[in-house]
């Protein structure tokens, strides 16, 4: 016999997704905290992983990271109350590769910061130009009460 309290408990619990990560600029990081969302592609589709350690910075000619980068730590499970969150994986010449993501799907124009549980910011390049767009970031990080750290 079914009991209504297992029904209840199946409908209002949510996938146990864990973290999710998006990675982005200092730039980026300060319009999608302007903005209040984290805008999709063309799909309706936030790119996130499940790898908290992706390097995604271009490098200079030298093998050395030429860029710094921000990476959004999202709450996975409330996310998936709310939004499909579909595994992708990019095929190389007909064979998967082991670059994975997660694809948040949102068929609107964003996902809303308010899944946004950390930021951190990894600083490669320190230049001047750098350090004017940390200082806005900072800014708007603390506006919104966000936690961070930075590298």
């Amino acid at each position: 016999m079914i009991k209504l309290s297992d029904i209840l408990k199946e409908i209002t619990e949510g996938k146990q997704v864990g973290t999710l990560y998006h990675f982005t600029t200092l730039r980026g990081a300060i319009g999608i905290l302007t903005s209040g969302k984290i805008r999709t592609n063309e799909d309706g589709v936030v790119s996130a992983t499940r790898d908290k350690n992706l390097n995604t910075a271009e490098f200079d000619s030298e093998g050395e990271p030429d860029e710094n980068i921000v990476r959004i730590d999202l709450d996975g499970n409330k996310i998936s109350n709310n939004f499909q969150i579909k595994p992708y994986s990019f095929g190389h010449m007909g064979k998967e590769s082991l670059e994975f993501e997660e694809q948040i799907i949102t068929k609107k124009d964003g996902l809303p910061i308010n899944y946004i549980t950390n930021i951190k910011v990894i600083i490669n390049d320190e230049d001047e130009y750098s350090y004017t767009y940390l200082d806005s970031l900072i800014k708007k990080i603390q506006e919104k009460n966000i936690p961070y750290e930075i590298q």
